[in-house]
C-alpha cells in the first residue's frame, strides 16, 4: 500500500473510526501522554493496522513513510523516534496490570519494553478482539 493512500485511508475508512474512542482508551490505559506525538502516531498505525495487516510487516518501508506523509512530517526516523519514546513511558506510566495482560508478561515489565512492531501488533489484536467481543455479545443480546 503506498503511503499516499494511508491519508484517505484515515479519512474515509467509516470501519477505522468506529474503533478510535476504544484505541484512545486503550493507549491511555497503556499509559502514553496524549500530549506527545507518539500518541497520534500510534492511534493512526493502530487505525490502519486494523484494515492492513499486512502493511503492519513493513515498518520502515510502508508505515512509517505513510504517517510522516499524513502528518505532514520529512523524517520517519522522528515518527519511529516519537513511538519508542511514547512506548516506553507507557512502561512507566501505564496500568502494570493491563499491560502484563496485554503483553503476556509475569511479573514486571519494567526490564522488557516491547519494540513498535511488538507494541502495535499486540496493541492491534487487542483492538480487534474487544470489537469482535462487544460486536458479538451485542448480537446475542
Amino acid at each position: 500500500m503506498k503511503s499516499q493512500t494511508l491519508a484517505s485511508h484515515c479519512q474515509s475508512n467509516n470501519d477505522s473510526v468506529s474503533y478510535e474512542p476504544q484505541i484512545i482508551k486503550t493507549l491511555l490505559k497503556l499509559g502514553i501522554p496524549a500530549n506527545t506525538k507518539g500518541f497520534h502516531y500510534i492511534k493512526t498505525a493502530i487505525m490502519f493496522g486494523i484494515d492492513n495487516p499486512i502493511g503492519m510487516t513493513s515498518m520502515s518501508k510502508i508505515l512509517y513513510p505513510a504517517i510522516a506523509e499524513y502528518y505532514h512530517v520529512n523524517s520517519t526516523a522522528s515518527i519511529e523516534r516519537a513511538m519508542r519514546y511514547a512506548i516506553d513511558m507507557s512502561c512507566v506510566k501505564g496500568d502494570s496490570q493491563f499491560i502484563c495482560e496485554l503483553f503476556f508478561f509475569k511479573d514486571s515489565f519494567k526490564y522488557y519494553s516491547p519494540t513498535n512492531r511488538e507494541f502495535l501488533a499486540m496493541v492491534v489484536e487487542y483492538i480487534k478482539q474487544f470489537r469482535t467481543e462487544t460486536t458479538g455479545s451485542l448480537i446475542a443480546s
